[in-house]
């Protein structure tokens, strides 16, 4: 019996298969980092506005005082601290210590960066994981103890948004 060119074709029967098998395999390795990617970008997001929302509240928690400005692109919310003294006089001078929280758009850092006053680098934005855009920012005082705080981010890779929302119960003299 002679069997030459079994070996030909076999080779020409089974090498697409394995072309098929090993592109399947391929796109399988390449769908699991793109997840992987993405699940890391999802995650930094919820890190940033975790922990600028942290950061607020805390400074929040030991203000006397907030004042709250609208405007267009996000609230502005000034965080101010002295001890004794009422509301009345803190709006008539500025005291001492004050801290601003805002959403801010600068060509220096990019859009939708949470930045505090008179910090040398944006709160959000920066991570080599994932970068973060701050898209809604608001404050507002529920009574005048209690500010109310949302902040919404999206990824600019996977375009999800994520939101948090806190209140805070601020210690101020009346």
């Amino acid at each position: 019996m002679n069997e030459r060119g079994y070996i030909l074709l076999e080779s020409v029967v089974s090498l697409p298969v394995i072309v098929f098998l090993l592109s399947v395999l391929g796109g399988c390795i390449l769908w699991s980092f793109k997840t992987i990617i993405w699940q890391k970008d999802d995650w930094e997001l919820q890190q940033e506005l975790h922990y600028a929302m942290e950061r607020l509240a805390e400074d929040a928690d030991r203000a006397e005082y907030a004042k709250i400005t609208h405007l267009a692109e996000g609230d502005s919310v000034r965080l101010y601290y002295r001890h004794d003294i009422s509301r009345a006089a803190l709006e008539k001078s500025e005291p001492d210590v004050s801290v601003t929280y805002a959403k801010k758009d600068s060509g220096k850092y990019g859009e939708g960066r949470m930045i505090v006053e008179k910090s040398s680098m944006p709160m959000t934005g920066d991570s080599i994981f994932g970068r973060v855009n701050i898209t809604k920012f608001r404050g507002d005082m529920v009574s005048p103890h209690i500010m109310q705080v949302q902040m919404t981010g999206q990824s600019l890779l996977t375009k999800h948004e994520y939101t948090l929302e806190t209140a805070v119960f601020m210690r101020g003299h009346e």
